[in-house]
């Protein structure tokens, strides 16, 4: 069975950008273009990211590297990446890896987006 090619969807819901994952991100070629989405998201101030794993069907070690490099450099910058709609696979994965501490993991994109909204809101007063 041929890997479904990797589409990202950006929606942004005020302070809050969801990057909707669709397809496979295990390749070196899809993570590069990410790592160029969310320097551009960094430069624009728009630093308070959910990527939304609902509809992805593959995870590699190229996009467990992109989600801890890519909250590290949101973080240093006020911001953060979280995630939502994890597979029970991922969700194994974070484990064994030790990543599921790391990140704040939501069930739905809309509580991941109200969860950062309100840090936002509370970091900017």
């Amino acid at each position: 069975m041929k890997a479904e090619p990797m589409q990202v969807d950006e929606t942004d819901y005020e302070d809050v950008v969801v990057l909707s994952v669709h397809g496979m991100l295990a390749y070196r070629l899809n993570v590069s273009s990410f790592y160029d989405r969310l320097d551009n998201l960094k430069q624009t101030g728009r630093t308070q990211v959910v990527v939304d794993c609902s509809r992805l069907t593959g995870c590699g070690a190229a996009l467990l590297g992109w989600l801890v490099s890519g909250q590290q450099t949101l973080r240093e910058v006020g911001g953060d990446l979280c995630l939502s709609g994890l597979s029970d696979r991922m969700r194994r994965i974070l484990k064994l890896t030790q990543l599921n501490n790391r990140f704040a993991i939501f069930k739905t994109t809309d509580r991941a987006v109200a969860q950062l909204h309100r840090q936002h809101v509370m970091h900017a007063a």
